[in-house]
């Protein structure tokens, strides 16, 4: 009887051990897009799969990528004068410094998951294995982007008239920022910080 138990007990963790692992997917990038392409999907199954991994911002330029995990603020001042000041709280990886870019199943999940020199990251987390690859070949797409890009010269996205518009225009993130804050703040909605935010990089 105390043999069963303890076979019962050693299945049970290995049940539980499997459960908790993760096995890595073989997939190598089958389609190149264009940058602007390539931007526009990431930001759109990043920033529009609801999952723990989702920033709260998303920038993207030819040379890294940015998460934007919120602002951190502090007040200053006596009971008469007071100044708050508030910074974006993030992280940025260098495309030159991505060794790889992997795919896992885990938990029924398949997790995209960025290496890099300094940091490894899980981007996505999706149901959908398909979603998980078309995330893949973006970021592939846009890895090559950036080693093809002259030395100097950035990479510009063409605007809707035809003249080019810089990916990183310093402008747009600092809207964002003020718009981040204000959702935070609770001066606007969730929906009407989504709608704002999706006007804006319309126009980016």
């Amino acid at each position: 009887m105390r043999i069963n138990t303890v076979a019962v007990l050693v299945l049970i963790l290995s049940l539980f051990l499997t459960g908790c692992g993760s096995t890595l997917i073989a997939y190598q990038p089958s389609e190149k897009m264009s940058f602007k392409a390539a931007s526009a999907l990431v930001d759109e199954l990043i920033m529009g799969n609801e999952n723990k991994y989702k920033p709260d911002s998303l920038a993207i330029n030819e040379s890294y990528i940015s998460w934007g995990m919120g602002t951190d603020s502090a007040t200053r001042g006596g009971i008469f004068t007071m100044s708050t000041t508030s910074h974006v709280i993030g992280e940025r990886i260098y495309f030159k410094s991505i060794n790889k870019i992997e795919l896992y199943l885990k938990r029924r999940n398949y997790i995209v998951q960025i290496q890099s020199k300094d940091i490894d990251r899980n981007v996505l987390a999706t149901p959908d294995i398909n979603e998980a690859k078309r995330l893949i070949n973006a970021l592939e797409s846009l890895i090559l982007a950036s080693k093809s890009a002259p030395e100097g010269q950035s990479t510009d996205i063409p605007s809707e008239q035809g003249k080019p518009v810089n990916a990183d225009t310093g402008s747009t993130a600092q809207k964002l920022r003020e718009l981040q804050a204000l959702k935070n703040d609770g001066l606007i909605t969730d929906k009407e910080y989504q709608q704002k935010r999706k006007e804006m990089l319309e126009h980016f």
